[in-house]
């Protein structure tokens, strides 16, 4: 997916995009999916506001705001693409996303420029901006995407796991994973299948009930994004994981996660529980 639109109105921001307020904006959003549907995670930064969106010749869709910075999800609607391109032998369709708010806000950011090519050449790499922000959206995808039934996985060891880590140690574990389900396992927007981890205190024993080790400490790990996976498909995966700040008896459960919609242990998948030691860090 790729999204483009003119750099005074819109500006990219790690995976969401900021709007510019008072006056129309407009998102260009190339994928090969047509999207008759597309649901949308959107905030503002004052409020109240009221924020108009339409999708190519669909209905517009007024948002009354009246919480600033909390996210809230709205679905747009297209009657048709605003155009549609072949490109290497591949059909792709163009969706026109109008934006516009009756309000905003000057937001500070800061631009990090790529670095210089002469190394006596005086200037500033990181210089502090500000956006006129109306808005801020992530892509999720569409409604059929979002509403897949990919809950069905089986998620193992590849080789030799540690028993032991050093306290907050780093290292890249790999994680088999097969798709079970009988849909394809793509990504649309921020929307698609990772594999991520969460460390629990203790070790599970026979006598503990269910089997499950104690309560979740520290943040989840990093996520681990997998490629587009057909039903039936197997993957290896590299996950970066970090050990616990103190050491003891901890478990390592690894579980895959559809963005945005649920961690698949929520619909019944088993994780991969892996009991480690971590022990103190080295000096």
């Amino acid at each position: 997916m790729t999204v483009l639109g003119r750099a005074d109105r819109v500006l990219e921001r790690g995976g969401s995009w900021w709007i510019a307020a008072r006056g129309p904006s407009e998102l260009f959003i190339e994928s090969r999916h047509r999207f008759d549907s597309l649901v949308l995670l959107v905030s503002s930064p004052v409020a109240p506001n009221t924020l108009r969106l339409r999708l190519d010749g669909g209905s517009r869709v007024d948002l009354q705001v009246s919480e600033a910075g909390r996210p809230q999800r709205v679905t747009v609607r297209s009657g048709k693409p605003h155009k549609v391109r072949r490109r290497d032998g591949h059909r792709s369709y163009v969706h026109r996303l109008r934006v516009d708010t009756s309000g905003g806000a000057p937001t500070k950011w800061t631009r990090i420029r790529p670095a210089a090519p002469c190394a006596v050449y005086a200037w500033n790499r990181e210089t502090e901006e500000t956006f006129y922000l109306g808005a801020e959206l992530r892509i999720l995808g569409s409604e059929e995407h979002l509403d897949a039934d990919v809950f069905a996985a089986r998620i193992g060891t590849v080789g030799l796991m540690p028993a032991t880590l050093d306290a907050d140690a780093q290292v890249q574990l790999p994680v088999g994973v097969t798709n079970e389900s009988n849909v394809t396992w793509q990504r649309q927007g921020a929307v698609g299948v990772n594999l991520g981890s969460r460390w629990l205190r203790g070790i599970a024993g026979p006598e503990d009930e269910d089997g499950k080790p104690g309560p979740q400490v520290g943040p989840e790990g990093r996520r681990s994004l997998l490629p587009d996976m057909s039903p039936g498909a197997f993957e290896t995966i590299m996950l970066p994981v970090q050990a616990p700040h103190e050491p003891g008896d901890y478990t390592l459960e690894i579980d895959l996660v559809y963005e945005r919609v649920a961690w698949f242990a929520s619909r019944g998948v088993v994780p991969l529980r892996l009991p480690i030691r971590v022990g103190e860090p080295q000096r």
